[in-house]
């Protein structure tokens, strides 16, 4: 069995509450899981829950997972997960926190530890949580989106990636150099280099205009402009959901176990509440390879 722990830091950057979940053996937390250049204050650092798991094994010793056959939304049932025997297990939760009347969307990057070193990410599926009650009409949906062009499908329907505009550029920006910008710490990927215009990563969210930028290659930029880009979403949900109350739940993947590296598991919240935030913990159980 394995214990897992979810801390709660201030962060000061955010103005908001922050939340690591880590396995029993891992250190406490010390920076923002939102971006590690974040301000954060230690002292409100705090187990906020914990969980345990425990997986059942086959005779040779292999994790089985076992996946209902009735009560889902939208997708086939499914009974079984086949991954490979190398693979790594991994359980890994985030916080969604979701203001009064309003819909909120948290997307998840298949990428850094989500992938293995052959870059592949299976997943098995998770559950949900709701941490504080949810109002009547709430509701989740939980869907595997490209926002990166992974699958090459952007040029068929005229969508466009996440694009950002240089000046000042000293160096050469390459391909697959992380951009980190000064003011904002947010971090991506570049994907593509057009002279002073580069496709990056959505990964963590905006840059702010007119902040320095710096590269893992040493090339340091000004931001003029960052314009987020289109959103994919395949065509089958992984799963709608109202909820209500303090509700937890399971999901579970559609038509296949695997996620390409560079996709986003996404996971959207309308808190129909006209007063009170709502706050849902999210649990994903993958293999790495």
């Amino acid at each position: 069995m394995a214990v897992f722990y979810t801390y709660k830091l201030w962060c000061e950057t955010e103005q908001a509450w922050v939340y690591w979940t880590l396995d029993e053996s891992a250190d406490p937390p010390t920076k923002c899981p939102n971006n590690t250049a974040h301000t954060v204050d230690l002292g409100s650092r705090a187990i906020d829950s914990t969980d345990s798991d425990t997986f059942p094994v086959d005779p040779e010793g292999h994790q089985i997972i076992t996946l209902p056959v009735s009560g889902l939304s939208g997708v086939n049932a499914v009974t079984t997960v086949n991954v490979p025997i190398n693979a790594s297990n991994l359980s890994k939760s985030w916080q969604l926190s979701t203001p009064a009347n309003t819909l909120e969307i948290l997307d998840i990057h298949i990428w850094g530890d989500l992938i293995g070193p052959l870059g592949k990410c299976y997943l098995a599926g998770g559950t949900y949580k709701c941490r504080t009650e949810a109002a009547e009409n709430s509701a989740l949906n939980f869907a595997v989106v490209d926002r990166d062009d992974v699958l090459g499908y952007f040029v068929y329907y005229g969508l466009t990636r996440t694009q950002m505009f240089l000046s000042d550029v000293s160096g050469t920006p390459e391909v697959d150099d992380t951009v980190t910008g000064g003011t904002s710490g947010q971090t991506a990927r570049v994907l593509a280099v057009n002279g002073t215009t580069l496709d990056v990563t959505f990964a963590n969210g905006p840059f702010t205009d007119g902040e320095a930028v710096t590269f893992s290659g040493g090339a340091t930029a000004t931001c003029d402009d960052w314009v987020e880009g289109d959103v994919l979403e395949l065509k089958r949900p992984v799963k709608d959901e109202w909820i209500e109350g303090l509700d937890e739940g399971e999901y579970r993947p559609g038509d296949s176990s695997e996620l390409p590296a560079g996709m986003y598991f996404r996971v959207l919240c309308f808190n129909a509440s006209l007063s009170d935030d709502l706050r849902i913990k999210i649990k994903l159980d993958i293999a790495t390879e």
